[in-house]
């Protein structure tokens, strides 16, 4: 029985993990954006990597 519990418990985590993960994920994805725009000099040197 503890065992079940436990990975019930493990699987709820990851979830939960991986929620927060994704909307960090999101937040970040325009200030990234926003900070490209405020400075060209350095997106310049950056190869962009976009499929």
């Amino acid at each position: 029985m503890l065992k079940n519990e436990i990975r019930k418990n493990e699987a709820m985590n990851i979830k939960v993990l991986n929620k927060v993960s994704y909307l960090l994920f999101l937040v970040h994805l325009p200030k990234k954006r926003i900070i490209r725009e405020e400075m060209p000099a350095k997106t310049a040197r950056i190869p962009r990597r976009k499929t």
